[in-house]
């Protein structure tokens, strides 16, 4: 939930109506710069609108110490921002980005996208915006889990399951172009751990990198009695099997993989759904883990993909300054 309980939805962005009206909102929540500090003199500057500058221009041509070498200073405002080289309308790129937050369809998205007498936004630009959005979702979890490399540990119960993943063809129901996914959730917080298992393998040694890789050690780890789990109480780590030939919770040991297999249907669901390359399984995969997230964390995902974008695209000076005079 966003702060406060205060949603943004299309009825917020519907009052935006012209481009400045709409770059105005964007640098209101910091997704463009409203100003820049110049590198050379530190003078603040603004942007300033030139020809064939969609966003502006920050420029600094002062004739004081630091601009002697370099001269003037010239960025544009949208470098290493997100609307970075686009030429869609910037409130169809949000419209976009609300539309990938709340899952819509591509048909959907087109249709809030319509504008009178303006031409259609193709499926093919949908679907390459929606793509650079997993980027931005791929890039929210490696820095979480840079500061959080390991599920489980001490007194937490991880539940472990494979899956094989792939699309229908010809909606008969066999899967083409399979990928093995490991699948891990901490019972105790929740979180879920997803990894395309290297080689399309699951024997021991694969399996057994993939938990070391996400399961902090001394942590309980249920399983199915997989045989590529074998081995696992060598690994510092304490094993609770079931046997689905028996059992779905076994009555010894109390040990269920159902959290983590309960896990694999909406994901099937959505990939299977209009079919997943194989090279844009692993996009795919983290778009899953940062909506789990979001939900476990109690985020609305258009605020939490704003926030994501800002982080990985802050804007400003990112390049050789060479290239900017």
């Amino acid at each position: 939930m966003a702060a406060g309980g205060s949603y943004l939805n299309l009825a917020s962005l519907s009052v935006i109506t012209t481009e400045e009206e709409a770059q105005l909102w964007c640098r209101e929540k910091g997704l463009l710069p409203a100003d820049l500090e110049c590198p050379l003199c530190g003078e603040l500057l603004h942007p300033e609108l030139k020809d064939r500058s969609k966003y502006g221009v920050f420029i600094c041509q002062k004739k004081v110490a630091g601009h002697e070498v370099y001269g003037r200073f010239n960025l544009s405002a949208a470098n290493n921002t997100f609307f970075s080289g686009t030429r869609l309308p910037t409130r169809r790129v949000l419209i976009i980005m609300y539309a990938f937050a709340v899952k819509l369809s591509y048909s959907q998205t087109i249709r809030e996208c319509h504008e009178t007498n303006v031409p259609e936004v193709a499926e093919s630009t949908i679907a390459d915006w929606f793509s650079y959005l997993r980027e931005v979702c791929r890039g929210s979890l490696d820095r979480r889990y840079n500061n959080q490399p390991n599920i489980g540990g001490p007194n937490h119960v991880v539940e472990i399951d494979e899956c094989k993943i792939g699309r229908n063809k010809f909606e008969a129901g066999r899967l083409v172009e399979d990928s093995w996914v490991l699948g891990m959730i901490d019972r105790q917080t929740k979180e879920v751990r997803l990894e395309i298992c290297p080689n399309n393998k699951r024997d021991i040694h694969t399996l057994l990198c993939l938990i070391r890789k996400h399961v902090a050690a001394q942590s309980t780890i249920m399983t199915d009695c997989w045989k590529g789990y074998d081995d696992l109480t060598l690994q510092n780590f304490r094993e609770l099997a079931e046997n689905h030939n028996l059992n779905f919770v076994d009555p010894m040991s109390g040990a269920s993989t159902i959290l983590i297999k309960n896990s694999w249907r909406p994901l099937k669901q959505r990939l299977c759904r209009g079919g997943v390359r194989k090279d844009d399984l692993s996009d795919h995969l983290c778009e899953y883990l940062w909506r789990q997230d979001c939900s476990r964390l109690q985020r609305d995902p258009f605020d939490a993909i704003i926030e994501d974008i800002k982080v990985l695209y802050p804007g400003g000076l990112h390049q050789d300054l060479d290239d900017c005079v």
